[in-house]
């Protein structure tokens, strides 16, 4: 993209903001079991859009996951510059402030409800969030589109929140532009997402679900985690250091370094990269 016309793309996205055609609606902390039972607005969005039921924070902490949803790119990837704004809600009352979203919204815009993290609030012993596992990345996403998405469907893709960026452009009719992370969901389905937490700290971590089989990475390379989560939805038996399924942990290992090398995240020969360093 020329500076020119990086800078009338720029002036596009903000014209859509500010004409409310694109409105990205967040509600920090909450998980996606939170909202198996919607509240009567949030049944309405997902009555005129798509539920991902798939869908996985980028990085669940708060600067990484603004950094995803507002860039399309991962945080290790920060050089873009913010293309959406956002709308915070409250967790304690945002079904009742999704209301007065959708109430304000023309009629054509494309309308996001989602996460950028859930929290871990005691489960595995843990509290707060940039954790691994499903309490702190799997997060809901909604996303209303009139011209493009059937409505009060429900999608089983995997998805990722660097991957709303691209779907509202493409949903808005502009064009994605090149080195984004994240895919427009309105095409093929991914085989996997990836994620990172922990930037700068000795627990670093990166991770890929593939189907329904996760795998966490430590700063050296090492494999912290694997689960299965159509058989233990709840991650509570640990499979990295079984000594059974050596072959299956090879091929995620692989598909981790992939995703690694795709997306430009630094390292150095024997592990994962501090951040700065």
């Amino acid at each position: 993209m020329t500076p020119t016309g990086r800078r009338d793309f720029l002036m596009q996205i903000a014209a859509l903001a500010r004409s409310r055609q694109v409105v990205l609606a967040v509600c920090d902390g909450l998980r996606a079991s939170d909202v198996k039972t919607p509240g009567p607005n949030l049944a309405r969005l997902a009555s005129q859009g798509v539920w991902f039921e798939r869908a996985y924070a980028a990085c669940p902490a708060p600067e990484g996951s603004r950094a995803a949803l507002l860039t399309g790119r991962f945080p290790h990837n920060r050089s873009n510059p913010a293309l959406l704004e956002v709308q915070r809600l409250n967790r304690a009352s945002f079904d009742r402030e999704l209301g007065g979203v959708l109430d304000r919204a023309a009629a054509e815009a494309v309308v996001v409800f989602t996460s950028g993290y859930g929290e871990m609030r005691g489960a595995h012993g843990l509290d707060g969030f940039d954790q691994p596992y499903e309490e702190c990345i799997h997060v809901p996403l909604v996303i209303r589109g009139p011209k493009r998405l059937a409505a009060g469907t429900r999608d089983d893709r995997l998805a990722s929140t660097v991957d709303i960026l691209p779907t509202v452009l493409e949903l808005s009719g502009l064009t994605v532009p090149e080195g984004l992370d994240g895919v427009s969901l309105t095409r093929e389905r991914a085989a996997s997402v990836f994620a990172e937490g922990r930037f700068g700290q000795d627990d670093e971590w990166r991770l890929m679900i593939r189907g329904f089989d996760k795998i966490v990475i430590n700063r050296a390379g090492e494999v912290t985690h694997l689960y299965n989560l159509a058989e233990d939805p709840e991650e509570s038996v640990n499979e990295a250091a079984a000594r059974t399924g050596q072959l299956r942990k090879d091929e995620l290992r692989a598909q981790i370094e992939v995703w690694r090398r795709r997306t430009g995240d630094g390292r150095s020969g024997s592990g994962l990269k501090r951040r700065g360093k």
